[in-house]
């Protein structure tokens, strides 16, 4: 729910798909629907599905219907920061990021190298 009052926030709705909040909040994808159907059940949220033919659907739309949660966030509840989406989680943006990026690929690699060199002359492994 911190996920959709993130995107409401910043946006005015959520278009996130189950798979992106899941994401997002870290839990798997029947998570995110039992939260949205308990939410919904409580009348906290509305969503509106968008079919668009028997196989493809649009993302769905979230909604916060209650007044109370929207003016907490109108005033600015929940702190200032919102979680990322996770598309820009996975590419850094700027040239100096994707400098450390980089270079973290490099030391991931040089460790994995160092921990294959240090079992192979491990004592009692001959």
């Amino acid at each position: 729910m911190a996920v959709i009052a993130a995107e409401t926030r910043k946006r005015g709705d959520c278009r996130l798909t189950n798979g992106e909040l899941a994401d997002v909040a870290g839990v798997s994808v029947t998570t995110v629907k039992n939260a949205l159907r308990a939410a919904r059940a409580l009348g906290l949220i509305s969503v509106e599905e968008r079919r668009l033919s028997a196989f493809r659907n649009a993302p769905n739309i979230v909604r916060i219907t209650d007044a109370s949660w929207r003016a907490w966030l109108r005033l600015g509840g929940g702190g200032k920061s919102a979680p990322r989406s996770p598309i820009k989680q996975k590419y850094p943006e700027t040239s100096e990021q994707r400098k450390g990026w980089k270079a973290a690929e490099g030391q991931r690699a040089a460790r994995a190298a160092l921990r294959r060199d240090s079992c192979r002359s491990a004592p009692g492994r001959d």
